[in-house]
């Protein structure tokens, strides 16, 4: 798992219960419950399947808290997923 936070840690954890899952993260959570790893390369290595959970933000205008049917459309920034992928 590339992205141990509030979505990817949760995740890993679950599939730790039934699977070898190893995590990546530029923040370590000392509480994670699967082995963090102190690379991305160290991370995929010799795995079969990684999950890429990094954050995708987005313009304050589409948060929620207003209608955006009238705003046009916009994509998330694909950004740190882009770095994570070069990496």
């Amino acid at each position: 798992m590339i992205g141990c936070g509030k979505l990817g840690l949760p995740c890993a954890e679950v599939m730790g219960n039934y699977y070898d899952v190893i995590g990546y993260d530029v923040i370590k959570d000392p509480s994670a419950a699967i082995l963090l790893v102190d690379t991305v390369k160290d991370a995929v290595t010799d795995r079969d399947l990684i999950f890429v959970a990094v954050p995708t933000p987005h313009d304050p205008m589409y948060g929620g808290s207003s209608p955006i049917a009238d705003l046009p459309t916009k994509d998330f920034d694909y950004s740190i997923v882009q770095q994570v992928l070069r990496n």
